[in-house]
């Protein structure tokens, strides 16, 4: 599914870091972020005054739509940055002349963070096992849709062989207990209560690192215009290095930070689980160009409408090599 229509084609060059190595801004300074439920590092960055250590005041603006649907409001300035977006989304949407750049890693999928549910009694099995069947996702051109079509043509199964249907995140698992459809795919905040509310109901039938191994390296990022970080490259220092104190918060205090996300979300700590960080917020180039030739494989983007790792910049990550 090409978004090249969605947004005004740009000619697409590399961002580099400027100014001082110092990431504290000289004062207080306000962005807005576009924000979804999950284990956001952001969260815990703001819960923690890591935003404010580096004299950032970050707004959050709830997104409603998955996927893609919130990358517009970043390139036209409404907001800065956004959740830590599945690589597809900022791929589909650099394809189609948005001019955005990934400088933060966030969660890797080294376990599985989207996996695959069915029931216990579907019979289904394997990916083929859901031809002619029903299988639930967020939205088209989304993270979990491009897993799904990996997960498909490792067994060579023609994805239209497969009905997709569009379901809310939060309604996934209430959609599969009462078989409006026959398997979905969740991420952790929302398949760990599903699988405690209903043990021996529900079944895993793959994870997304599984079709995509890429994914365990590289699974979500936090992006900015490319005129925004033209502009504001202490803005971006800052925020990288706010993100990173909260990673490492997470890595020291997991209990207290389900309390933070807990609150957040409003989902239970002992119906979560705590994600895995990349290592100091840096992004692996190699899985960056790797999850190109993922999307141009499963037809979500043009051969050589991006270069392997022009969408990726740890420039103003000072822990990065």
């Amino acid at each position: 599914m090409l978004l090249a229509g969605a947004f005004t084609c740009l000619a697409s060059a590399p961002v580099h870091a400027q100014g001082g190595p110092n990431p504290k801004l000289p004062s207080m300074t306000k962005i807005k972020a576009l924000s979804v439920p999950y284990f956001a590092l952001e969260f815990i960055a703001a819960e923690r005054d890591f935003f404010k250590k580096y004299n950032l005041d970050v707004e959050f603006v709830t997104q409603v739509a998955q996927g893609s649907a919130g990358i517009p409001a970043i390139v036209a300035g409404h907001v800065q940055t956004g959740q830590g977006f599945g690589a597809p989304p900022i791929l589909q949407a650099r394809a189609g002349g948005a001019r955005v750049t990934a400088v933060y890693a966030g969660i890797t999928s080294t376990y599985g963070d989207f996996r695959f549910y069915t029931l216990a009694d579907s019979g289904i099995k394997s990916a083929k096992g859901l031809v002619g069947r029903s299988f639930g996702i967020n939205n088209f051109g989304t993270y979990a849709d491009i897993a799904l079509l990996a997960y498909l043509a490792k067994d060579a199964i023609d994805v239209t062989k497969v009905r997709r249907l569009t379901v809310p995140l939060p309604s996934m698992c209430q959609a599969l207990l009462s078989k409006q459809v026959d398997a979905v795919a969740m991420y952790s905040l929302f398949y760990v209560p599903c699988e405690k509310d209903n043990a021996g109901k529900v079944v895993v039938l793959a994870k997304d690192s599984d079709a995509i191994p890429a994914a365990a390296r590289l699974y979500s990022a936090y992006v900015f215009a490319d005129d925004y970080i033209r502009d504001n490259p202490g803005v971006i220092r800052a925020y990288v290095a706010a993100m990173r104190d909260a990673a490492d918060y997470v890595n020291k205090n997991a209990e207290a930070s389900k309390q933070i996300i807990a609150k957040r979300t409003g989902i239970s700590t002992d119906k979560m689980v705590v994600p895995t960080f990349a290592k100091d917020g840096c992004i692996d180039t190699t899985a960056a160009a790797e999850w190109v030739n993922v999307m141009v494989a499963h037809k979500a983007i043009q051969a050589g409408a991006i270069a392997p790792t022009i969408w990726v910049t740890n420039s103003f990550n000072g822990a990065c090599k």
